[in-house]
């Protein structure tokens, strides 16, 4: 894995808890040219790696609702934090206002490539929207930049 991250044949690749990771570009432009919808959830950074001719991304934000909403349905639905490599448990008043401030960060630098963006303020309502959004895009028409289709 590590010559083929040193040969650039992934979109993204890191390492988590020991262990390395990657999004092979291999496999997202297989399955993109065999007209189905690929759905990725990339770390931020990988954005400008994504949108490229190559791999056609139809990129959607799902971002965190307010802090007082991300606190008060986290912490009914007992959400664990996996910030602590040794253990799981509920997360920290601070750890929601990071997951607001990176949210924020995230729409700031990168929010110009969105094309849609989800609040998932209650999760059965935000993957009823994720699933319409994929829908629509292997079925209509969309829009890219002219430079794509040159």
């Amino acid at each position: 894995m590590e010559q083929d991250i040193s040969e650039g044949k992934f979109i993204e690749h890191g390492e988590y808890k020991g262990n390395l990771y990657g999004t092979s570009a291999e496999s997202v432009e297989t399955i993109v040219n065999s007209g189905r919808v690929c759905v990725l959830s990339p770390h931020w950074q990988a954005l400008k790696m994504l949108r490229t001719p190559r791999l056609r991304p139809y990129i959607i934000f799902i971002k965190p609702p307010s802090l007082k909403t991300l606190s008060e349905t986290r912490t009914a639905a007992n959400a664990r934090s996996t910030f602590d490599k040794e253990s799981s448990r509920a997360f920290t008043e601070e750890e929601f206002a990071d997951i607001i401030r990176s949210s924020n960060r995230i729409n700031f630098l990168y929010g110009y490539m969105f094309d849609e963006e989800i609040v998932n303020e209650d999760l059965a309502t935000a993957l009823t929207q994720l699933l319409k959004m994929a829908w629509r895009v292997q079925s209509e028409p969309l829009w890219v930049p002219a430079a794509w289709v040159q």
